[in-house]
């Protein structure tokens, strides 16, 4: 079977629908930035700066180095991205993610995090076991584990990827109304009735 490197954030897109990743990765539709995607940058630099100014104390660590805008990648799982932030310390990595709002943390932003975490784990040559998501309103954490399970899953999640990329066949999309009217591809699912 033929692997593809793969970037992180595609793991998120996927969780959402896997049409996406096809539309994007393997047809090479470039969609136009949301504008929730600017929102999102500009909140990126922002924590930057606050977190500089901060210890490590709200994420319940004494001692450790922060890394912004983390290169990670993995050679045998294929994937590559640019983590939010890394926590190093002298014994474990823990990947941190800036979100906005505190909504709900979907299973895709979890897996995104969690791959992060597989990947500075091999950056940085010491166990990764949890991360955490920074929410903008009051800079607070929300902490979750990342255990082996998780990570054979993320594993199983690229293949089927993988798969999909090498038999170049559109996926079946679970996606809801609400899901597809907030996607920039809709117009090229003919089967999507809303």
């Amino acid at each position: 079977m033929m692997f593809y490197e793969i970037p992180i954030n595609l793991i998120r897109q996927y969780y959402f629908c896997p049409r996406i990743v096809y539309f994007r990765y393997l047809i090479g539709f470039d969609s136009h930035e949301q504008i929730w995607v600017q929102q999102g940058k500009k909140h990126h630099e922002r924590q930057y700066m606050l977190m500089k100014n901060r210890n490590l104390s709200r994420f319940g660590i004494k001692q450790g180095k922060v890394f912004y805008s983390d290169f990670l990648k993995n050679d045998y799982l294929k994937i590559h991205g640019f983590a939010d932030a890394v926590i190093a310390t002298d014994t474990e990595v823990a990947p941190v993610e800036f979100k906005l709002s505190r909504s709900k943390i979907t299973k895709g932003y979890f897996y995104q995090l969690a791959a992060y975490g597989v990947c500075a784990e091999i950056k940085y040559n010491k166990k990764c076991e949890k991360g955490f998501f920074l929410f903008e309103d009051k800079g607070k954490v929300l902490e979750k584990a990342i255990t082996d399970e998780h990570k054979n899953e993320i594993a199983e999640l690229l293949n089927n990827i993988s798969r999909m990329l090498e038999y170049e066949i559109m996926p079946d999309s679970s996606a809801s109304a609400h899901q597809c009217s907030q996607c920039e591809y809709l117009n090229f699912c003919n089967d999507r009735n809303f």
